[in-house]
């Protein structure tokens, strides 16, 4: 008699499913979505920020796909981005008249405006019915879109979340985007994996009730954790709440009639050809994958150890959980801590990280991302400087430093700003504007004067509250691109510096360089200049670490040490 693994499909087995496959450049015959509906079939969709890829997939191929109305063309339904099943069961228990909001879901500003926990990507109202009133409008948009589909998907993201003492879910945690987090009033709660399962089922229960032949298909985000609630490691954590996630997922579809599941997170944490911590048959652990490994299990490692090569990635592309760690860092700054300040993109942020690794007390960050500074996506106040319409998350970041840069006696700030530089967007803006990939330094002068004005009106409404120090951005094209478009760019970026370092001259700015200095130290103690560099924009933990210590040593910085003056 045959072993159970005899003669069978061709699927069910690695080297012919997944090594195979990889190796000829074919998809993995796993199910596809188009596999379970057609053009045909209305589709809504629900979930974490991934869910928004499946929601812009269906529309770009012309899927009917159930848009909502509230902003959010990506998703399906008004709540915004839904992390975990506890979440998506209360709002359908609103939605169908089972459960009712209390007002420890709302959160009063001292201006006596009004923000809604539930939703916190939406705009406050005046009255507080204003904000229960959309709910239920949200609620009925709900129940209709769920009504009138075929399908339903649904991305599983989250098993932590934060919910009030009545037990109502929230999608973050009070503090970190609006609100005031409240120990008493804000808990924790890890879901484990039966209530997982219950939620579920109850999910299923109301949505079939509501439309008895909707087919449902889960999915669970390979985005792992921004941060973890937990008092362990976030990788671990992270394991801990996906394998949850997809064990419980398995354990429902053994017993829904009306459930399947389509991989997104195998098909992204799969083995790839190109993967260094497998070998060739990508099941066997390569020797640098058990290296990495039992690096981790003795402590006492090198510097050396733990410099790993950082493969280039796309940058400028952050979903809203990815933007949670510098909102929580921000927020959680106390008013009094620090005269320092750091006011500009993602430099600004991972600068932050290397200050709070050397404990040194800081306030701001990243207030918006490099595109939306240099595309103007922001406007000068009167009252705040900035202005960030239809930004609630970055104009509350902003909204608190400045709170705290104003109440500075004696305008004692130092600003550390990359605010100006922006390079990659700004020259290839302005090469389009010339139409020539050789600007000169002139070029850069009109271009900043003509485009940029808002920018460098915004650099002199700064440096009336402190000393503003420029940080000119590092310039990694030269070492890991030789292609025609970044020779072209570093040309361009030469002349852009000239021009930047001429305005600090004659507006009294300080104006530091360190990128040339690090580099050349990195690779003497090395021989590998990347280990500095996480992609073409951004330098690695160690590039900031270096860059800190020589503005610790430059600045005389140190650990709640406020500077009185900014050394010429």
């Amino acid at each position: 008699m045959d072993n159970p693994y005899e003669n069978n499909s061709k699927k069910r087995f690695w080297s012919t499913a997944v090594k195979e496959k990889l190796e000829n450049f074919q998809n993995l015959e796993v199910p596809s979505l188009s596999d379970y509906f057609t053009k045909n079939d209305n589709i809504c969709t629900a979930g974490s920020c991934f869910a928004q890829h499946i929601g812009n997939l269906l529309r770009e191929r012309n899927y009917k796909f159930k848009k909502s109305r509230y902003n959010h063309s990506s998703t399906s339904f008004g709540v915004g981005n839904i992390y975990t099943t506890r979440q998506l069961l209360q709002w359908l228990e609103f939605s169908v008249g089972s459960r009712e909001w209390s007002e420890s879901t709302v959160f009063k500003s001292e201006c006596s405006h009004y923000y809604d926990y539930l939703l916190p990507r939406c705009e406050p109202k005046s009255k507080i019915e204003e904000i229960f009133d959309r709910r239920v409008d949200i609620a009925n948009e709900m129940i209709a879109n769920i009504c009138t589909s075929d399908f339903f998907i649904f991305t599983l993201g989250l098993t932590e979340q934060w919910q009030t003492k009545s037990e109502e879910v929230l999608p973050s945690c009070p503090g970190t985007i609006i609100g005031v987090f409240n120990p008493e009033q804000h808990l924790f709660n890890n879901l484990t994996f039966s209530s997982i399962i219950n939620d579920l089922k109850e999910i299923e229960s109301h949505i079939s009730k509501l439309n008895s032949r909707i087919k449902l298909i889960y999915t669970v985000s390979p985005v792992p954790l921004t941060a973890t609630a937990e008092n362990e490691h976030v990788i671990i954590a992270n394991g801990a709440s996906k394998a949850k996630l997809r064990a419980a997922i398995e354990q429902h579809l053994r017993t829904s009639k009306r459930s399947k599941y389509f991989p997104s997170f195998e098909l992204i944490t799969h083995n790839t050809m190109e993967d260094w911590r497998f070998e060739k048959n990508l099941r066997n652990v390569s020797k640098r994958g058990i290296d990495f490994v039992m690096k981790h299990s003795i402590k006492g490692r090198s510097e050396r150890d733990i410099l790993d090569k950082n493969k280039l990635n796309d940058f400028d592309v952050f979903c809203d959980e990815q933007k949670l760690e510098s909102f929580n860092r921000n927020n959680s700054q106390q008013a009094h801590a620090s005269n320092i300040f750091l006011i500009g993109d993602s430099q600004m942020s991972c600068l932050g990280k290397a200050f709070s690794r050397k404990k040194i007390q800081y306030n701001g960050g990243q207030i918006l991302n490099a595109s939306e500074f240099s595309f103007n996506k922001f406007a000068l106040d009167k009252y705040e400087i900035l202005k960030l319409d239809n930004n609630y998350e970055a104009q509350n970041i902003w909204s608190k430093t400045f709170k705290k840069l104003r109440n500075l006696s004696n305008n004692n700030a130092l600003i550390i700003t990359n605010i100006g530089f922006q390079s990659y967007h700004n020259l290839v803006q302005a090469i389009n504007k010339y139409q020539t990939s050789f600007l000169d330094v002139d070029d850069i002068t009109n271009f900043y004067e003509e485009e940029k004005k808002t920018t460098l009106e915004l650099l002199a409404r700064l440096s009336k509250y402190g000393s503003i120090l420029m940080l000119e951005d590092p310039n990694f094209y030269r070492f890991v691109n030789n292609s025609k478009e970044a020779k072209l760019i570093s040309y361009c970026y030469a002349q852009q510096i000239e021009f930047l370092r001429g305005l600090a001259t004659a507006r009294d700015y300080t104006y530091k360089s360190y990128c040339q200095t690090i580099l050349r130290d990195v690779d003497k103690e090395t021989g590998q200049i990347q280990y500095a560099m996480y992609d073409t924009l951004h330098g690695s933990d160690i590039y900031y670490d270096r860059l800190t210590s020589f503005l610790e040593k430059d600045l005389n910085l140190s650990i709640n040490k406020k500077l009185q003056k900014l050394p010429n």
